[in-house]
């Protein structure tokens, strides 16, 4: 299982695998980023959750198709912000 950083509750058996992934030359994330993260998805398990961070631009076409996968996706996250989306992942 890939994922750059992995956060397990071993009570439920939850895990949230964590991907960081900068942005292109022009600053926001590459479409094409979509086909590794897609893949990865695939490989985890039901109660898996693939969490993406960048601290570059979500253009609107990948950050929907994100959202159709089931992928959670935040960009240029405050440390606050982070930590409050990844306490929502392991509690949904």
């Amino acid at each position: 299982m890939a994922g750059d950083l992995i956060i397990e509750d071993t009570q439920s058996g939850k895990r949230v695998f964590v991907e960081f992934q900068e942005g292109g030359q022009y600053g926001e994330l590459p479409i094409s980023s979509i086909l590794s993260l897609s893949k990865q998805k695939n490989r985890l398990s039901g109660k898996d959750i693939l969490f993406l961070v960048t601290f570059s631009v979500i253009p609107s076409l990948l950050e929907n198709k994100l959202k159709e996968l089931g992928i959670i996706a935040v960009a240029k996250p405050s440390v606050d912000e982070l930590v409050g989306k990844l306490q929502y992942a392991m509690s949904v």
